[in-house]
């Protein structure tokens, strides 16, 4: 029975020794920059991928034998699936071999996820055949990510841990007996209350004035937006020949000229989409309309449009996606 209970000591010990040992070894790997990386020899680099394999959640995970290995440096499985990897610690770019040998090696170990892993990155001959034979390419932005997530991970568990040391700290102060009370009775502790008194708010009388003001007739408010957005004075304004050149955006509808446009010259210029510009020349009997195919940066289509002015009453329209600036080009005089 000694020897059964010192055995199993023993076992504890040297679990114990390999655990620590274990930490100690991965604290290590995680630890490492990419400068340590790109100094490491091309077995030492297939070690280290396993390691960090191991981290992301792969099982089973091997090194295979240094020669003979069909171009496979590392097999695993995760997610279902068996996982070959070739692991190149390389000082310049890789391009087509790598890609090809493990290609060909997954098929040799019956793998269905083909990897080529690398300290460096990929030529763009090698993405291409990498993107037609579906092998995936881990390359140096990928190395540095998965470095980043270990250490992140390995962060979070010492807090973690530390927590839990602080939360049972915190319990075994509660456990610990108090100070003696006396048993004198205490006098009651007076509260201090302090009271704001609310701010009364005096009533404003104001007292009632009569209108003295002359009634100034107001002008009638334009009809439209569009007139509002070509015209943001009054009509008294634009008379005063203070309002020149003033442009915006309009798109498919009709518009009607001393109705919701003011009456005046204009200048359009098609801006983007396109569409037919369509212009009342005629009324009663004689109505009539012409057309012109607008459009911005399309073929066969006219941009401009120039001097156009219609009496009071008539139109012109807009249709399709058709957007224009359009532009007052001529005031009129008056003295």
């Amino acid at each position: 029975m000694m020897i059964l209970l010192i055995f199993c000591a023993i076992v504890i010990v040297v679990c114990g020794f390999v655990y620590a040992q274990s930490e100690a070894n991965k604290q290590k790997i995680i630890n490492l920059s990419l400068d340590e990386i790109d100094a490491m020899e091309g077995h030492q680099f297939e070690h280290y991928t396993a390691a960090m394999l191991q981290f992301d959640g792969f099982e089973q995970v091997q090194v295979t034998q240094a020669s003979g290995d069909y171009g496979v440096d590392v097999v695993a499985y995760k997610g279902g699936h068996k996982w070959a990897f070739q692991c190149k610690r390389y000082s310049k770019n890789l391009g087509l071999k790598p890609i090809q040998e493990v290609y060909a090696g997954a098929k040799r170990y019956g793998a269905d996820k083909a990897v080529v892993f690398t300290n460096v990155y990929f030529t763009p001959n090698a993405q291409s055949l990498a993107n037609t034979l579906h092998v995936e390419l881990w390359g140096r932005d990928k190395l540095a990510d998965m470095i980043w997530q270990r250490k992140q991970e390995e962060e979070a568990k010492k807090e973690f841990k530390e927590s839990v040391k602080q939360g049972n700290r915190k319990k075994e102060k509660q456990k610990e007996p108090s100070e003696t009370v006396s048993d004198a009775p205490k006098e009651p502790i007076k509260e201090e209350v302090s009271y704001i008194e609310p701010i009364k708010q005096k009533e404003t009388v104001v007292p009632k004035q009569e209108n003295t003001e002359p009634v100034v007739k107001q002008e009638p408010k334009m009809e439209s937006e569009l007139m509002q957005m070509l015209y943001p004075v009054s009509p008294q304004e634009i008379e005063k020949k203070e309002v020149k050149n003033m442009a915006t955006i309009i798109g498919a509808g009709k518009y009607v000229f001393g109705e919701n446009i003011p009456m005046g010259q204009y200048d359009l210029k098609a801006v983007s989409g396109k569409g037919t510009l369509k212009i009342q020349i005629g009324e009663g009997d004689d109505f009539d309309d012409k057309w012109q195919n607008m459009g911005y940066n399309v073929k066969g289509f006219a941009e401009t449009y120039s001097g156009l002015t219609l009496p009071k009453g008539w139109f012109f329209a807009i249709d399709g996606d058709l957007k224009c600036e359009i532009t007052k080009s001529k005031m009129l005089e008056i003295e």
